[in-house]
């Protein structure tokens, strides 16, 4: 059984009455412009083929027409959050709802961020990958000066309302030896931060970063390290392994069950490494808002998701597979 969702009548969108369709967790985009011109950036393109044309009224009705179901809402995207004029607005907005909100920011703009106890994320994720001036530019072509400002003066309010912090260290060519984990590990200590998270850039024509010796030693020795400081480690380097293991394209894709983007193109898409990708397009969320998910042979397309689309390795999705690459077994709903 079916309901159209539009009062038009329009057949392109439709609910699929199943309750596997039910979105925990949405990604909102505020923006596909950003302060930072980071060399392992994948969606350059996506920026310039794909303008903002969200307004922060067609934002908010779409987070006020959010169903309960959704339990998490994160802003980041492929721009800088902090960017948006009205970012806290709209920060706001989701607080109001029964759901956990996240955001994902470079930290550069930290003080635009008009927050408070009962208007702030329950989570922020920094990304900021190196600390010292040369290596912080050479990956992010952006003055660490900025960043530093930002995190000595605002951080401190931030956690005084009982934001979760967490530093987020991409590695890259520029920023993978013992010495530089552990300084910005003792950075993100002294700055009060929470967790330290460490994952693997990826690059579209397929460069990767090694590890210094293999991904096991690494994480034991950064988890040994930040228990000697006292912050909770976190890494995904166990998935990376997986990547690294599997030659074979993923047979079916479960994004849509679990996660949906709401782009500042205003777009809806099922794949945040398939921005601007028009099969990965969901329908057009600033005229249809939520019900924009609901896509016309979804199910059916997820089903035969090897026959027409790609899979990214990055996804957080990936993992729920079988270590031989089978679907057998998997039960998304547990």
């Amino acid at each position: 059984m079916r309901l159209n969702v539009l009062s038009n009548e329009n057949t392109d969108f439709e609910i699929e009455v199943n309750h596997k369709i039910a979105p925990f967790e949405v990604e909102i985009d505020p923006t596909n412009t950003c302060n930072q011109d980071c060399y392992y950036c994948n969606v350059h393109d996506f920026r310039k083929d794909f303008p903002d044309k969200a307004s922060t009224e067609d934002y908010v009705n779409l987070i006020r027409g959010l169903p309960d179901t959704v339990g998490k809402i994160v802003f980041s995207g492929g721009g800088e959050p902090t960017v948006h004029k009205d970012a806290s607005i709209l920060i706001e907005e989701a607080c109001k709802k029964n759901a956990e909100v996240g955001l994902i920011t470079n930290g550069t703009m930290l003080y635009r961020l008009n927050l408070s106890e009962n208007n702030r994320p329950d989570w922020m994720g920094i990304d900021i990958d190196a600390v010292n001036d040369e290596d912080y530019y050479k990956i992010r072509k952006h003055k660490f000066k900025y960043v530093l400002k930002n995190v000595k003066e605002e951080v401190p309010k931030i956690k005084k309302y009982g934001t979760k912090l967490t530093f987020k260290y991409l590695i890259t060519d520029y920023n993978n030896t013992w010495e530089h984990f552990t300084e910005a590990i003792d950075f993100a200590v002294e700055h009060g931060f929470d967790e330290f998270f460490a994952r693997i850039a990826h690059f579209k024509d397929g460069h990767v970063i090694e590890p210094i010796t293999d991904w096991d030693d690494v994480h034991n020795k950064l988890d040994i390290y930040c228990k000697e400081k006292k912050i909770v480690f976190l890494s995904a380097f166990a998935k990376e392994k997986d990547f690294r293991n599997t030659t074979e394209p993923i047979e079916k894709c479960f994004g849509p069950m679990l996660s949906v983007i709401f782009c500042a193109d205003g777009y809806t898409y099922w794949c945040t490494e398939h921005r601007g990708v028009p099969e990965y397009r969901l329908g057009n969320w600033i005229k249809d808002g939520y019900n924009s998910i609901f896509k016309k042979g979804l199910l059916k397309e997820m089903d035969n998701f090897r026959d027409c689309h790609s899979c990214s390795l990055q996804c957080k999705y990936f993992y729920l597979k079988n270590r031989d690459g089978s679907w057998k077994g998997i039960n998304i709903d547990a």
